[in-house]
């Protein structure tokens, strides 16, 4: 069973990866950051748990909070409200 999970954290890899893409065909570029950002902490948290393997507990733990800590920036970055352009001259 567990040569199944490579797949299933492999395919949505790829449903992120797209839904990231159409964002910035849409040309929403501060949703489409603040995911790129999210998807980076992802991929550090799940580097940190390469550590788990390797019995580096204490590796583990930092991989995991420096991942928490930009996926809460991405998140912050996507949902951060737009402003409206400000009309120039009269």
């Amino acid at each position: 069973m567990h040569w199944l999970l490579p797949g299933v954290a492999a395919a949505a890899s790829a449903a992120f990866a797209a839904a990231v893409l159409r964002q910035y065909a849409a040309r929403r570029r501060r949703r489409f950051e603040g995911n790129l950002l999210i998807a980076l902490g992802v991929l550090l948290a799940a580097g940190g748990g390469v550590f788990a393997f390797l019995a580096s507990s204490d590796k583990l733990a930092v991989g995991l909070a420096l991942g928490a800590s930009v996926m809460y920036l991405g998140f912050r970055r996507a949902s951060a409200p737009v402003r409206p352009p400000v009309p120039s001259g009269p």
